[in-house]
């Protein structure tokens, strides 16, 4: 994700339709600006939070958080009936989790990986 791509994001974010529709959905058009994307640099980042407010969350920082969630589950052994949980997703994190422990001295999947811009 560039500049140019954040401009844009920018423009959708304060088109006239949408901004409608939100004020129909939350009653206000006074909120937080999140963009989600598989990796950005840091002055991209920098770029989309001081011109337009917008923030920039990363997906491996999104999957590394649901990853800790399925970590303490399994500590408090609750990892199939915790509330509010998805199922399958939960199941895939879980796989993900266990693959990502050192197997017979290798590494099956290297969740650093998803970190890379």
């Amino acid at each position: 994700m560039g500049k140019k791509q954040i401009d844009k994001e920018n423009e959708d974010f304060n088109n006239i339709n949408q901004r409608k529709r939100i004020q129909e959905i939350l009653g206000h058009t006074n909120y937080d600006k999140y963009i989600f994307c598989w990796g950005v640099n840091e002055e991209t980042k920098r770029y989309a939070e001081e011109k337009y407010q917008i923030h920039i969350v990363p997906f491996w920082k999104i999957v590394n958080h649901l990853i800790d969630r399925v970590r303490d589950l399994g500590q408090k052994d609750r990892y199939r009936y915790e509330r509010g949980i998805e199922y399958p997703n939960l199941m895939l994190l879980q796989m993900l989790y266990h693959y990502s422990k050192t197997y017979k001295g290798k590494t099956r999947i290297d969740l650093n990986q998803l970190q890379k811009p």
